[in-house]
């Protein structure tokens, strides 16, 4: 079976300046209508987290670089600890929401 390792910088500051700020300020409502709505999920008998970001903005980003946005901004919101506990970071547009059940 082929192997591939790939390490990428994340080509999506912005997008994590947002979602940090959200972690941070943890409003249970959301500040605009263009801001992303966390969803966290703990699992307190495995101590893993499951997050899902709801946004219109990743209609832009490629799925399967959504969760790596979400992860830097946990990592740079609560620290590396916190990041480590997430066992799922799903990253879906509200229409993709809708269509999952999500949310």
């Amino acid at each position: 079976m082929p192997f591939e390792q790939r390490t990428v910088d994340n080509p999506h500051p912005e997008l994590i300046e947002q979602i940090e700020r959200v972690l941070r300020q943890r409003n249970r409502q959301p500040q605009s209508s263009d801001e992303p709505r966390v969803i966290w999920e703990e699992n307190r008998y495995l101590g893993r987290v499951h997050v899902t970001v709801i946004w219109g903005r990743w209609e832009k980003v490629q799925p399967e670089a959504r969760g790596r946005v979400i992860l830097d901004a946990i990592e740079r919101a609560m620290g590396q600890q916190e990041a480590s506990r997430i066992g799922l970071a799903l990253g879906v547009t509200p229409e993709q929401a809708e269509r999952l059940g999500v949310g």
